[in-house]
């Protein structure tokens, strides 16, 4: 059977002429038995049925998982709450635990687009992956602004919408030159994309990629991170030669993000010894009480919240990050194995996955809806952080479930 013809757009179910192998990034599951159907000749196995068994399920509940982060990050916010108070540090607790939840994102993308041995042209890149991004940005970002800056304010903050122009217009001035809040995660992988057949020109050589990786977090994570603690925070002034040295040495490649991408394809190949798992999950906890301390002294030493070392550039996330892919590359993808016999939880991991991109670009809606309703101090931050996190995970799930049902909207979430 010829498989060439074998298209979806962002199913990303595809075999080509130079290729064999079945690429898939995210795909509906009823789409998947219909193609297992279609593509079946005589008892024969076939390139889908090949994906399906090799299929890693332990990304998708790493990315059901980012997601759910994602939530969270965004509720456990501290502005209701008193400084200094033992509500305020659980808010700060919640936060700071979240914060690999992007990282988590360009890790698992790592790991899809710059595998070597996949094929990945620049008008495929483009024409396929930036061109869908992009008409999300577009979408969403006119959808924001119109909701936030018009309806969101009419209804709770009695806006007045007497000067229909200016109204218009600002929303019309807002779309085009601003990100709405989460959106900015939608240009920045526009860019990821764009610059991704240049980077995978390195992978093939994993030394190269390890050594560009370590480099790039240096000058980008790890020296920035530092200054901070020790010139700000410390007052050692001597510690701005090395920032200033590094800035001199203008390696304007490097980026912070690059760093998850890389980080993502190096880490999915098996270690050698099982020390270095262990030596992660350490990593990964020390980064976890890195970012909540470094963040609650830096902000009692200023007196006011600041966010800085919980930036996805400190150091400190990057362990975060590390450890907790390492632990789902492993025990988690033990569990996930056997538990993916049974036909209904691979239902909902596969459907839950599907609908991740669309339940990050709707949550923020949410959220500020059932803060409306609901303020963060009603009830104890404890638990009401992560359960009110789970009930707008939840309600964006269902929303985005069924309008992706809609084949315009599916091209869009």
């Amino acid at each position: 059977m010829d498989y060439s013809n074998i298209k979806k757009y962002e199913g990303e179910v595809f075999s080509d002429k130079n290729s064999n192998e079945v690429n898939l990034d995210i795909i509906d599951n009823n789409e998947l038995q219909t193609l297992i159907e279609k593509t079946t000749e005589n008892g024969l196995e076939t390139p889908v049925e090949r994906y399906v068994k090799k299929r890693e399920y332990w990304m998708d509940a790493l990315r059901v998982y980012a997601n759910y982060l994602v939530v969270l990050t965004h509720t456990a916010n501290t502005r209701s709450l008193k400084f200094g108070s033992k509500h305020y540090f659980i808010s700060v607790f919640y936060n700071c635990f979240s914060r690999t939840c992007v990282p988590l994102f360009i890790m698992i993308s790592g790991i899809l687009f710059l595998n070597p041995k996949k094929e990945l042209s620049c008008k495929t890149m483009f024409s396929k992956y930036i061109f869908r991004i992009f008409k999300s940005y577009l979408f969403w970002t006119v959808y924001y602004n119109v909701f936030e800056e018009n309806i969101f304010k009419y209804i709770y903050n009695n806006k007045d919408f007497h000067n229909y122009k200016k109204t218009i217009s600002s929303t019309i001035l807002n779309t085009l030159v601003s990100n709405h809040n989460h959106l900015w995660y939608l240009n920045f992988v526009i860019g990821l994309y764009m610059v991704t057949p240049i980077i995978k020109k390195i992978t093939p050589d994993r030394h190269i990629t390890w050594y560009t990786c370590i480099l790039f977090s240096i000058i980008s994570q790890l020296i920035p991170t530092l200054h901070t603690i020790f010139y700000d925070y410390l007052k050692i002034k001597e510690f701005k030669v090395i920032t200033n040295y590094t800035k001199s040495l203008l390696v304007e490649i490097s980026g912070s993000y690059i760093v998850y991408y890389l980080l993502g394809y190096l880490l999915n190949k098996e270690f050698s010894k099982k020390i270095y798992i262990y030596l992660s999950y350490i990593i990964g906890i020390l980064g976890t009480l890195l970012t909540f301390a470094l963040r609650c002294g830096y902000s009692l030493y200023l007196k006011r919240t600041d966010f800085y070392f919980v930036d996805f550039h400190c150091i400190n996330v990057v362990m975060e990050s590390i450890g907790t892919f390492v632990f789902f590359k492993y025990p988690v993808k033990k569990y996930i194995d056997k538990l993916i016999e049974y036909k209904s939880f691979k239902k909902v991991l596969i459907t839950l996955s599907d609908c991740s991109f669309g339940i990050y670009l709707l949550h923020y809606n949410i959220i500020r809806i059932l803060k409306q309703a609901i303020p963060n101090d009603t009830y104890n931050t404890l638990w009401w952080v992560p359960v009110s996190s789970f009930i707008i995970y939840f309600i964006s799930f269902i929303i985005i479930y069924f309008i992706r049902k809609i084949s315009l909207f599916r091209e869009i979430t």
